[in-house]
């Protein structure tokens, strides 16, 4: 018998103050690495000065910002971290549209990663509430993707929600026209995957 796979998501939102013209939702999909990857990224927050700030908040430390922006762009996190972007989607789908990406995540590490049906997937989701939980893991289940559990967390409360936080806060600022963050953008597209 397999060996069952570990994987852990953790995901956020950017958008929904804006009914809809605009929402990026990011998941960060790791396996066995989760703790070295939550020190790694603790470090890059304490040398770049970032800290734990949120990426609106983070915005007017530019230097901190960039530099922890570099450093995320490693190997350490490639293939890891997905985002989906959607476009005058209206303002009821964001939990279709959230169910959707994180399913395209777990799918798509999954195919990166050549890992088979023998998986559970623990999911952090920025800012979850409890019926809102249990009707995201009967949609992700209704699509195939084997849930160990579903909870919520603030973002500020572990390095992997953070980094989810930052860069849907970049894809944002990206994609609203903001012309640095679209350099950065295409620098992260060829380190990470867009769903």
């Amino acid at each position: 018998m397999p060996k069952t796979h570990k994987l852990y998501c953790y995901v956020d939102e950017t958008g929904q103050d804006t009914e809809g013209l605009l929402f990026v939702v990011v998941a960060v999909v790791v396996a066995n690495e989760r703790d070295q990857l939550s020190q790694y990224l603790e470090a890059v927050e304490h040398d770049s000065g970032i800290g734990k700030r949120k990426w609106v908040r983070a915005k007017s430390v530019a230097t901190s910002r960039d530099q922890y922006l570099a450093s995320v762009s490693t190997d350490e996190l490639k293939q890891k971290i997905f985002y989906s972007s959607y476009a005058d989607s209206g303002k009821g789908t964001f939990e279709y549209l959230t169910v959707l990406a994180i399913a395209k995540a777990v799918h798509t590490y999954r195919e990166t990663h050549r890992m088979g049906d023998d998986y559970k997937v623990s999911i952090t989701i920025d800012g979850l509430k409890g019926a809102e939980g249990q009707r995201i893991g009967r949609e992700l289940r209704e699509l195939g993707i084997k849930i160990r559990k579903i909870r919520g967390a603030r973002d500020e409360s572990e390095p992997l929600l953070r980094l989810a936080d930052r860069i849907a806060g970049l894809v944002r600022d990206a994609e609203s026209g903001g012309r640095v963050y679209k350099a950065i953008q295409r620098h992260l597209v060829q380190s990470h995957q867009r769903c």
